[in-house]
């Protein structure tokens, strides 16, 4: 499956980026998702992922390797009851 997502990368900007992440989280590849979000920057995926999870401290996380200032911060906003 590596290469799948090694092909899905590399052909990025011509690829349709929510047919990518729907076809590797419906095949089980959610690590293999994760890596495809961070590459195409869908970092609020990444976050409600982790929350779905209950997994809080890797959501914050994330939300802090975001370096959009804007975005971080409406994605904090969105989330910020859950991490209280």
């Amino acid at each position: 499956m590596q290469d799948v997502v090694k092909f899905l990368i590399d052909n990025k900007s011509i690829m349709d980026q929510e047919a990518a992440i729907q076809i590797l989280s419906s095949h089980g590849k959610i690590g293999e998702c994760i890596e495809y979000l961070r590459v195409v920057k869908k970092y609020d995926k990444i976050v409600f992922y982790y929350i779905g999870e209950q997994n809080y401290s890797e959501a914050l996380k994330q939300l802090g390797r975001i370096r959009d200032e804007d975005q971080r911060n409406q994605l904090m906003e969105r989330y910020c009851s859950i991490f209280i």
